[in-house]
C-alpha cells in the first residue's frame, strides 16, 4: 500500500494525486493549518465578491488536501490516518471542523485518550467516520443516553460497548515494553491565608450551588441537564477558590460576583463582631488590625463566640476557617481582602494583541519585583523544595513541569531564577502558548541537549499536553491536580514514551488541606473509573478472545 506521511504545506492536491498514495497520514496540527490557510481564502474571495476589497487579484493557496479537485474529479483521499485525533474532540472547534470537511474514502483516528471527560466525549470521534448512523447528537442519544448523565444504563452502556468493539482497536500500553512509572502523590499544606481564603470561596461555590439545586427540586425540575447549567452558573465562585489555592497572586483581580461576595464576608462578620462586643473595649478590632499582627486575646477565644456563630447560619461555615486568619502573623482581613475591585466592569471583549502584549509585561514585570514572602506560595515552595531535592534522589535527570496556569509557571520560572543566582546549575527552558513554533522547536532542542546538573521545562498544559516528545526528561511534575484524567496522561505520556530508558517519576502536587484540590481529584477519579469501565472491554491484545456484553433487542 502506497503511504506518504504528509508534513510539507507546500505540496500541492495535483502532487497528491499524480503519485497515487493509497495512504496518508496526518497530524491534527497539520490539518487544522491548512483549513485555516482555506477559511482565509474563501474569506478573501468573499470580501472581493461583495467589494469589500479593491486589489486585483488574491493570493493562491496551496491546499494538498482541502482542494475542490477532489470533488470535482470525484477521486476522494482513499485512507486517511489522522495522528492525536482527540484534538478533533470539541465538535463546535476547528479541527472537528477540519475533520469533517475532508473528502476522503475511509478514516482512521489514532488517539491514546478515545475519551476526554465523559463516556458521551466519543460521540465526536464517531463523528469524523464516515458512514456512521448517527448523523444527530439527538440519536446518538436517544441509543446510548443523555450527554449530561455521568453513568449510564447497564442496557445503554452495553450497546455502546458494542457498537465501539465493531470499530475500534485498543491496545494496553505495556506492549510498548516502556520503562516503570512511579505516581507519587506530592502533598503539602497551604499557608493559614491561601487555606482561609480558599476555602472560603469553595463554600461559597457549594452553598450557592446547593440552593439553586434545591430551588430546581421545588420548581419540579431537576436532572443533569439543568445540574449542568447550575454548575457553569456558579463556576466563577469555584474558580477564585482554585486560583488562591494554586497561587494567591492569580486571584489579584476576581470577577464582581466575587468581590460582592468578598465585602459581604467582611460586612457579615464585622457586624456579628460589632453586636457581640458593643458594651466592650473595642479598640483591638482584629477585623482591622494593623500590620503588627492581631491582639493576643479576641473574640475567636471567647467560648461564647461559637455560640453567637450558631445563630447565624452563613458566618458559622466560615468560624473554621476565618480564625486562621487571626493566627497568622502580620495579616488582618482587611489587608487580605486589598486589590479586589468591586466597581462595575465593562463587558468583556476581546482585547487586540498589542494589549494583550502589554498587559502580559505589566504582569511579568509585577512578577519580577514580588517579595519573597508574595512569590513563595506553600505549592511554589513545595515544587522549588522537590527540584533542589532530585540532585540527590534523581542525579542528572531532566524535569518537566506542567500546569494549566501560565501565570503560575511565571512565577515558577521567576522562584527558579533567584535560585539559579545562587546555583548556577540550574538552566530553566518554556513551552507555552505565548512562543511562536520556532522559539518552541529552539526550546526543545536546548532541552534536550542541555547538560546542566539541573534541566527544568515549564510547560502549559494546552501546548505541550499531547504531540510532544520529552523523553529526555524522566521526572515530571503536575503542578496541580487538574480536572480530567485523560489530559494527565497526556501529560505525563509526553515523557514516558518510545525512546525513554529510564524509570520515569511522576509527581503530583495536591494540598492535603486544600478543599478545591480534593473536590477536583475526587471528581477526576470518578470520571476516570467510568471511562476505565469502558477501556476495560475495549483493551485487549492479538491473542485474546472478545467478549461481546449482552443486550436485549429492543432499543
Amino acid at each position: 500500500m502506497k503511504t506518504i506521511i504528509l508534513t510539507d504545506p507546500t505540496m500541492s492536491s495535483h502532487e497528491l494525486l499524480q503519485q497515487n498514495y493509497e495512504l496518508v497520514i496526518v497530524t491534527y496540527q497539520f490539518l487544522a493549518a491548512q483549513y485555516r490557510k482555506l477559511k482565509g481564502f474563501l474569506a478573501a474571495q468573499d470580501r472581493k465578491l461583495r467589494g469589500l476589497d479593491s486589489s486585483q487579484r488574491s493570493e493562491l493557496v496551496a491546499l494538498s488536501i482541502f482542494s475542490p479537485i477532489y470533488n470535482m474529479l470525484e477521486l476522494p483521499i482513499k485512507h486517511l490516518v489522522i495522528d492525536e485525533a482527540n484534538y478533533g474532540q470539541d465538535i463546535q472547534g476547528l479541527s472537528h471542523q477540519a475533520f469533517t470537511a475532508l473528502y476522503r474514502t475511509s478514516t482512521v483516528l489514532i488517539t491514546g485518550t478515545p475519551f476526554k471527560n465523559r463516556w458521551s466525549s466519543i460521540y465526536p470521534l464517531i463523528d469524523l467516520l464516515p458512514g456512521h448512523p448517527f448523523k444527530t447528537e439527538g440519536i446518538f442519544q436517544h441509543a446510548f443516553g443523555p450527554f449530561s448523565s455521568l453513568r449510564q444504563s447497564t442496557q445503554q452502556f452495553n450497546r455502546l460497548v458494542k457498537f465501539l468493539q465493531a470499530i475500534t482497536i485498543c491496545r494496553p500500553a505495556d506492549i510498548l515494553q516502556l520503562p516503570n512509572a512511579r505516581i507519587i502523590r506530592a502533598e503539602f499544606n497551604l499557608n493559614a491565608v491561601e487555606d482561609s481564603l480558599s476555602t472560603y470561596w469553595f463554600l461559597r461555590w457549594q452553598h450557592v450551588l446547593k440552593r439553586l439545586r434545591e430551588k430546581r427540586a421545588h420548581a419540579g425540575q431537576p436532572g443533569p441537564v439543568n445540574e449542568a447549567a447550575d454548575f457553569k452558573v456558579t463556576y466563577p465562585l469555584l474558580l477564585q477558590a482554585t486560583q488562591y489555592a494554586v497561587h494567591p497572586a492569580l486571584a489579584a483581580k476576581t470577577s464582581k460576583i466575587a468581590a460582592t461576595e468578598a465585602q459581604k464576608l467582611k460586612q457579615r462578620i464585622a457586624d456579628i463582631y460589632h453586636e457581640h462586643t458593643k458594651d466592650k473595649d473595642t479598640k483591638t478590632d482584629p477585623l482591622f488590625t494593623a500590620a503588627n499582627g492581631p491582639p493576643t486575646t479576641g473574640p475567636f477565644e471567647r467560648p461564647d463566640w461559637e455560640e453567637l456563630l450558631r445563630d447565624h447560619e452563613e458566618a458559622l461555615e466560615l468560624y473554621g476557617r476565618v480564625r486562621y486568619l487571626f493566627n497568622a502573623p502580620g495579616v488582618s482581613l482587611g489587608k487580605l481582602f486589598e486589590g479586589l475591585d468591586n466597581k462595575d466592569k465593562k463587558k468583556k471583549t476581546t482585547a487586540p494583541p498589542a494589549q494583550k502584549d502589554k498587559v502580559r509585561k505589566q504582569w511579568l514585570e509585577r512578577v519580577s519585583k514580588m517579595s519573597p514572602n508574595e512569590l513563595y506560595s506553600s505549592r511554589v515552595r513545595k515544587i522549588i523544595e522537590l527540584i533542589q531535592s532530585f540532585p540527590q534522589t534523581h542525579p542528572g535527570q531532566k524535569i518537566a513541569i506542567f500546569s494549566r496556569y501560565l501565570k503560575l509557571l511565571d512565577i515558577i520560572a521567576e522562584a527558579l531564577e533567584r535560585l539559579g543566582k545562587k546555583d548556577n546549575g540550574i538552566q530553566c527552558l518554556r513551552f507555552d502558548g505565548t512562543m511562536d513554533a520556532s522559539a518552541r522547536i529552539s526550546s526543545r532542542y536546548m532541552f534536550r541537549r542541555s547538560q546542566s546538573p539541573t534541566t527544568v521545562m515549564l510547560i502549559t498544559a494546552g501546548a505541550g499536553g499531547a504531540g510532544m516528545n520529552l523523553n529526555s526528561a524522566s521526572i515530571v511534575i503536575q503542578a496541580e491536580p487538574w480536572w480530567v484524567a485523560t489530559e494527565e496522561w497526556q501529560a505525563w505520556f509526553r515523557v514516558r514514551r518510545p525512546g525513554q530508558e529510564r524509570e520515569v517519576s511522576i509527581y503530583v502536587l495536591e494540598g492535603s488541606n486544600s478543599l478545591v484540590d480534593i473536590h477536583i481529584a475526587q471528581a477526576r477519579d470518578s470520571k476516570a473509573e467510568v471511562i476505565g469501565e469502558f477501556m476495560n472491554h475495549l483493551r485487549l491484545l492479538d491473542e485474546e478472545e472478545l467478549i461481546i456484553p449482552h443486550i436485549t433487542r429492543h432499543w
